[in-house]
């Protein structure tokens, strides 16, 4: 794990989240809103929740940190750590299932290098993953796209190297293919079989890296 978060104090930052929004949903439901159905809107709000107790799990590990969701300001500062930022993002997959891991390069050019903790989500907030990607440069992130505000796609085949699920898991798609198809030559019965296998191994070497994500329950958390 990191030296500065964990599983256990990680399972607590969304615990209190969890327990934050239960109230919340009473709230506005006592005017007739419902917040779930607006999956955006309720990434907001969880934004300032993740930065609130993820600082406060982070320091019950390495003592003084302090978090700040001002504008232009780091989402959280490990003050014991010599003032080290940590960037929070909280993430939603999309409809068709895809992750869409973002960053404002524009503000990671000027830091240099960042941390960056993603708090992901399926889209009735009921499944949940903790990813801590460490010191992520611009290198990390493709270029921002026209009418993207800044916003650049995470590139996946660096990125992920430099990442440590601590909730729920990731798996490398093109590792996991490579594997079964090296175990198909060395177990293959014929010319012919040996053949396919190799050739499927390098499509698959060619390929870039794809990532499965998995989350956990997170009323199994607890």
């Amino acid at each position: 794990m990191s030296e500065y978060l964990n599983r256990s104090s990680s399972i607590n930052a969304i615990k209190s989240i969890k327990s934050l929004f239960s109230e919340l949903n009473d709230v506005y439901g006592k005017y007739g809103i419902d917040i779930s159905k607006d999956v955006g809107r309720k990434n907001i709000l969880i934004s300032a929740a993740q930065e609130h107790f993820f600082a406060r799990a982070i320091k019950s590990i390495v003592g003084e940190c302090s978090n700040d969701g001002r504008t232009g300001m780091a989402d959280i500062v490990i003050d014991s750590m010599d003032g080290k930022e940590v960037e929070c993002k909280v993430l939603c997959q999309g409809k068709k299932g895809s992750w869409s891991f973002q960053a404002d390069k524009a503000t990671l050019e000027r830091k240099g290098s960042c941390d960056f903790l993603y708090l992901l989500f399926d889209r009735v907030h009921e499944n949940v993953a903790v990813f801590l990607f460490k010191e992520l440069v611009p290198d990390d992130f493709h270029d921002p796209s026209p009418g993207s505000r800044g916003k650049a796609r995470l590139r996946k085949s660096s990125a992920f190297k430099k990442c440590t699920p601590i909730v729920g898991k990731f798996t490398n798609l093109r590792e996991g293919w490579i594997e079964k198809y090296e175990k198909d030559v060395r177990s293959s019965n014929s010319a012919s079989a040996k053949r396919i296998a190799e050739q499927k191994i390098q499509m698959w070497y060619n390929k870039p890296d794809s990532y499965n994500i998995q989350l956990e329950k997170i009323d199994e958390l607890f």
